[in-house]
């Protein structure tokens, strides 16, 4: 029973892998790619020095954060990065 749960396990990540390998949001004329970078609201909010907020208010004003080279998106409590690949460092 183990086994067959290990093996069931494994192929749902494998699916949920290839499903990811394809992400992709538009922006604008350009497209954003999935990855697999997650940043919680407090590793945010110390990056943008940002103390005076709580995580909770944090999430909740900030679904999409833009930077550099890419946006940050919002997913539940964590943020996913998603990568501007047009850039010469993506």
């Amino acid at each position: 029973m183990l086994s067959e749960l290990a093996d069931l396990r494994d192929a749902i990540s494998r699916v949920e892998n290839a499903i990811t390998d394809h992400a992709r949001i538009k922006v604008g004329n350009g497209e954003l790619v999935w990855t697999n970078e997650l940043a919680t609201a407090t590793e945010l909010r110390e990056l943008y020095e940002d103390e005076a907020e709580t995580d909770e208010d944090f999430l909740a004003a900030h679904k999409i954060i833009a930077v550099c080279d890419g946006q940050w998106h919002r997913e539940g409590t964590e943020y996913r990065l998603y990568k501007d690949m047009g850039r010469e460092d993506g």
